[in-house]
Formats: structure tokens, C-alpha cells, sequence
């Protein structure tokens, strides 16, 4: 059965299907409930020397970035 069978609306069909993704991300990075140390001494470089980190995006990502920029 397809997505636009079961959900009245594409973006509910992706709304639902953003716990498993999240799952699926989140084990790409982390080893039980840490971080990978491969995926941590990447991210050590990220910041400029103030500690801050850009984030570049667009949509709803660009909007979670500012949510976060703006709860520090």
C-alpha cells in the first residue's frame, strides 16, 4: 500500500515516517548513547574560534536552525 493510500496528504506521510528516520540517523552516529569517537573528532573541527558553528540551509531547516540559534 502506498503512502498517498493510507495519508490524505504527502507531508503527513513524511510527518509519520520522522521517528524511524530520526532512529536510523541517530545510528550512524552514536554507539549505544554516545557519540561515535570518528564522528566526535570531526565535529572538534566545526567551530570558528568564537565556538560557534554555521549552519546553512533552507526550508525547514533553516528554521530549526534559527529555533536553536535563538534558545542559546
Amino acid at each position: 500500500m502506498s503512502d498517498s493510500e493510507i495519508f490524505p496528504h504527502e507531508m503527513l506521510a513524511r510527518i509519520y515516517e520522522q521517528p524511524a528516520a530520526l532512529r536510523r540517523t541517530l545510528a550512524l552516529y552514536l554507539d549505544a548513547n554516545h557519540l561515535k569517537s570518528e564522528v566526535a573528532d570531526r565535529l572538534a573541527g566545526w567551530s570558528n574560534p568564537a565556538g560557534e558553528v554555521l549552519i546553512a540551509a533552507s526550508g525547514s531547516s533553516r528554521h530549526c536552525g534559527f529555533g536553536c540559534r535563538n534558545s542559546a
